[in-house]
């Protein structure tokens, strides 16, 4: 299936890679559901709805996340998810008049509480360096959301999920490398788990990987599964 992907560069045509298969059944989907979006182009997120066996289009929000601020971390991601639905929201509705059944938009958001901080994705070097050195001086904790709108009603249904990771110190070189991959400076407190240059260096995560990942799969099937029964 191939499906539009639209952002600030215009259109382009990408594949979901997902099948419609039984693991839609099996994570609370129901036959009534027509159509699927997510509301991010985070290709970690998309790669976990593909696991799932969902069969999606996406559409980024786009929104200025630094313009939402909120002092507690899981207020925080709500108020985004919540407020990258709205920007796109009409959009899918508008595009979506000639599926039937459900259109259901999947959106989310994710930070990292570090010492009584919040930390999102980091604006440069320095920074980077200062967020992934504090790592092994004390756990960091992920904070994501999962919001899930029925396009059509209006109504959403969202949950949150919290992890922990457990470093040992991670050294300068290997901090060097992952600025040069560039990839820490799309995660939010630069964490990236799922590379390589990092796993010697990870001692235990407390929580489920995929939602330190960006996306709780536990989050997204219950949200899911309630937004079916309606």
């Amino acid at each position: 299936t191939w499906v539009a992907m639209c952002g600030n560069e215009g259109s382009q045509l990408v594949h979901s890679g997902a099948r419609r298969s039984r693991a839609s059944v099996d994570s609370g989907m129901s036959e009534g559901v027509g159509k699927i979006v997510l509301g991010s182009k985070s290709q970690t997120r998309q790669d976990i709805l593909k696991e799932m066996g969902y069969e999606f289009e996406i559409l980024p929000a786009n929104i200025d996340e630094k313009a939402i601020r909120v002092p507690d971390p899981k207020d925080l991601v709500v108020a985004l998810g919540h407020a990258k639905a709205d920007a796109i929201q009409q959009r899918v509705k508008e595009e979506s008049k000639h599926v039937s059944g459900k259109v259901l938009l999947i959106t989310g958001d994710q930070v990292v509480v570090h010492e009584g901080r919040i930390l999102e994705k980091p604006e440069n070097e320095q920074q980077a360096r200062e967020f992934i050195r504090g790592y092994g001086r004390s756990p960091p904790q992920t904070v994501g959301s999962v919001v899930v709108t029925d396009v059509r009603s209006g109504k959403r249904w969202h949950r949150v999920d919290t992890a922990k990771i457990i470093y040992k110190n991670i050294p300068e070189d290997v901090i060097d490398q992952l600025i040069k991959e560039g990839e820490i400076f799309y995660s939010a407190g630069g964490l990236r788990v799922e590379d390589p240059l990092v796993a010697p260096y990870l001692v235990k995560i407390e929580g489920a990987k995929d939602s330190i990942m960006g996306l709780c799969k536990a989050d997204v099937k219950y949200c899911m599964g309630e937004a079916c029964k309606e």
